[in-house]
């Protein structure tokens, strides 16, 4: 099973600095791009990344237990089926 990103999807980027809430913007040159909804240390909110799909980690994915987070399975990486933006 194949988990599809869409558009306009809450997803979290898997970073060095933690996960960063993101939300889906489209697909451009083989890579997602996203528009980050929260700041943390080398991201700001506002700013549009693009982020392979292997690094997006969807927020119902996501299991926050106190103050640690813990990325349940839900089958095999994303796959990025978007149109691809302009």
């Amino acid at each position: 099973m194949q988990y599809i990103l869409t558009p306009g999807e809450l997803v979290y980027v898997n970073s060095r600095s933690g996960l960063v809430p993101a939300k889906v913007v489209g697909r451009h040159q083989g890579l997602v791009r996203v528009r980050i909804t929260g700041g943390r240390p080398g991201y700001r909110r506002g700013e549009v990344a693009d982020h392979e799909p292997r690094h997006l980690v969807p927020r119902r994915a996501v299991c926050i237990r106190g103050h640690s987070y813990r990325i349940r399975p839900l089958g095999t990486p994303c796959v990025a089926q978007l149109p691809a933006v302009g």
